[in-house]
């Protein structure tokens, strides 16, 4: 689930494969979903945003401040903080879905 909503937020439809071939994006294999994950750091490092707001289908937000958050600020550019991202947003997603929302929109502010 995260995957999917980090795809939607994304936009991609397709990678290069090992061999240089372009392909679609499958959310059943593995190596697609590892994709998606690191193209979100990636873009995480390059916009370096101070929050991150969640939004979902009744425009409901959540808002994830990275510098202020757990006594620590955290870093985007320290891989353990990225993964505690991706920890963070899933939780969301989990919660939203539990509650009979739809997680709809990412912003990096």
């Amino acid at each position: 689930m995260l995957e999917k909503f980090l795809n939607e937020y994304l936009g991609i439809e397709e990678r290069v494969n090992e061999t240089g071939i372009k392909e679609k994006i499958n959310l059943n294999k593995n190596q697609d979903l590892a994709f998606i994950r690191s193209q979100f750091k990636r873009r995480l490092v390059k916009a370096n945003p101070k929050t991150i707001r969640l939004i979902n289908n009744r425009l409901e937000g959540t808002t994830i401040s990275l510098e202020c958050s757990c006594n620590k600020p955290l870093n985007v550019s320290v891989i353990e903080d990225r993964n505690k991202i991706l920890s963070l947003i899933s939780g969301w997603i989990a919660e939203e879905n539990r509650l009979g929302n739809t997680p709809m929109k990412l912003e990096l502010i």
